[in-house]
């Protein structure tokens, strides 16, 4: 027995799941590599990725490839380049109103300069990695 469809009333498109989109075939990581290693191996593994803020998988692959991984960023640096880019955003943000003509309550020139300041202080921080 065939769905009845009243008229007048279209369908609906068939709903998508969300997330990212799939990879093509020639980008989808499929092979595997099995390698046995004892449980301080694995910790000693572990405990290097995440020293620089990767996976145990990423830090391997980029290990096996030969691609360079950079120095890790000091807790207290990775802290306070993460602050400095809230206040570069924001600072960033006051430049805008400004453009759009609304009054903030502090210089252009001003705001430039610590803006300035800012990314400079960010650059130093995470320069020597």
């Amino acid at each position: 027995m065939s769905e009845r469809q009243k008229p007048g009333i279209a369908r609906a498109p068939p709903r998508r799941s969300g997330g990212r989109p799939r990879l093509g075939d020639d980008h989808r990581r499929t092979g595997r590599i099995s390698v046995p290693v004892s449980r301080e191996e694995v910790d000693v593994i572990e405990s290097r990725g995440r020293a620089v803020h990767m996976k145990k998988s990423v830090f391997l692959r980029h290990l096996g490839l030969g691609k360079r991984i950079r120095r890790p960023v000091p807790a207290i640096n990775y802290r306070a380049y993460r602050q400095l880019g809230r206040l570069a955003a924001d600072f960033h943000y006051v430049l805008t109103l400004m453009e759009s003509g609304q009054r903030v309550g502090i210089d252009r020139q001003l705001a430039e300069r610590i803006l300035n300041t800012l990314r400079h202080v960010e650059e130093l921080l995470v320069k020597d990695r």
